[in-house]
């Protein structure tokens, strides 16, 4: 008795300690398995192939055994095992999807819209942002259709030309489905918002003529894509930001005229490379930097305006010595050889007025370092004290005459002073 006594609990004991010991290693693969596409789908599709994953599961698997009592989690583990492995298994058999799907998403928007609006679809207002400065227009010109009900993304192709005054309201991206657009005219401080990059999409706009409005934002780089286009007259505005580079491509330019806006950064060379430029006008801007000398190559300019504005440094000598219409006035320039520049255009217009060609004779720098300070003394600035007199002298009292400067201004004492009588 005493012997059966004794085998019956090591034989009791013995069973559960091989529970004990399958269990863990059964629930360790589901565990290692939930835990990484998780991590691969952080990383992204890109990253999921690399050799970071399997380095992040070996850290998963040391973190996971010392987790063994509780049971629940474990149990919830192994019910999600066939959900993670489908999505390892769906990552795994297409790696290639995702990046094909991106590219469609970037070819979709450019250029081309009427595959997304067949021309027997009907227009509806929400397509112009319920514009209403549109919505009349395209009214006007297509009376016998209604929005929303008979006009079809066909009849849009009627509407060649757009020419308003006191606009109010924004332009839509929608304007892209005016396919057949060839000259688009805009005026008046109602119109807000920023040109939208749509309007890159338009290949058959010849004048794009925005003036006086309340526009803001910054020149869209896509304007490059016009290749019709022979006019870009976009002045009087809040447009801030730099010229886009991009307008080079824009082959078909006869016009820049880009006046009284905020434009700042440097004026891009590119723009010398057009073919049929012949005038240029960025007047009233805030461009800095350099005189590109690319622009006195250009092959067919003729008028090169960009005066007020922040350009600095030297006018290059084949810029000075061409035949082409200049204005630098109200800039901080200077020139290599003064006595050898013509000062008026061929027009009679003064070229370098107020600049440190005409008032100081400056032949080389265009700044003036001073040692006191590291300040730097700018001539034309008129904001500068350096250009202001002083308003008032001392008095020389060793012979009690008064300086040269106030014998003809009469002196101001403080308030409440009262001059002794003699």
């Amino acid at each position: 008795m005493l012997l059966v006594a004794l085998i019956l609990p090591f034989g009791m004991i013995s069973i559960p300690s091989a529970s004990t010991v399958d269990s863990p290693t059964i629930e360790e693969p589901p565990q290692d398995t939930t835990e990484t596409p998780d991590e691969t789908a952080e990383i992204g599709n890109e990253i999921a192939e690399t050799k970071e994953v399997p380095t992040a599961t070996e850290e998963t698997t040391e973190a996971i055994v010392p987790e063994e009592p509780t049971t629940e989690t474990e149990q919830e583990d192994t019910i999600l095992e066939p959900d993670t492995t489908t999505e390892k298994n769906e990552t795994e058999s297409s790696p290639t999807s995702p990046p094909s799907q991106k590219t469609d998403e970037t070819k979709s928007p450019t250029n081309n819209l009427q595959a997304s609006k067949p021309d027997t679809d009907i227009v509806n207002a929400s397509d112009f942002d319920n514009q209403q400065w549109l919505i009349n227009e395209i009214a006007r010109q297509i009376p016998t259709k209604t929005i929303g009900s008979t006009l079809t993304f066909g009849d849009l192709k009627q509407i060649t030309n757009i020419n308003l005054t006191a606009v109010n309201g924004s332009i839509p991206p929608g304007i892209e489905y005016l396919s057949e657009l060839s000259i688009l005219s805009l005026r008046g401080y109602g119109l807000t918002g920023s040109l939208p990059t749509s309007i890159g999409s338009l290949g058959k706009l010849t004048v794009l003529d925005i003036g006086e409005t309340s526009l803001s934002g910054s020149l869209p780089a896509s304007l490059g894509n016009l290749s019709s286009l022979t006019t870009l007259s976009v002045y009087d505005n809040l447009i801030t930001g730099p010229i886009p580079k991009e307008l080079a491509n824009a082959t078909s330019l006869q016009s820049i005229y880009l006046v009284e806006s905020q434009l700042s950064g440097e004026l891009p060379k590119e723009l010398a490379t057009l073919p049929q430029l012949k005038s240029i006008n960025l007047a009233f801007n805030e461009i800095s930097g350099t005189v590109p000398a690319e622009f006195a190559s250009a092959p067919a300019l003729k008028e090169f305006y960009v005066n007020s504005n922040k350009l600095t440094g030297i006018i290059p000598d084949a810029i000075t010595q061409s035949t082409l219409s200049l204005k630098f006035s109200n800039n901080q320039i200077s020139a290599n050889n003064v006595a050898s520049l013509t000062l008026t255009n061929p027009i009679g217009s003064a070229r370098y007025t107020n600049t440190f060609v005409t008032n100081l004779q400056l032949a080389s720098k265009t700044t003036i370092p001073t040692t006191t300070h590291s300040t730097v003394i700018k001539p034309f600035d008129s904001t500068s004290n350096t250009l202001r007199p002083a308003l008032s002298q001392p008095v020389d009292k060793r012979n009690s005459s008064i300086h040269p400067y106030l014998q003809n201004h009469q002196p101001r004492y403080p308030r409440g002073y009262v001059q002794r009588a003699s």
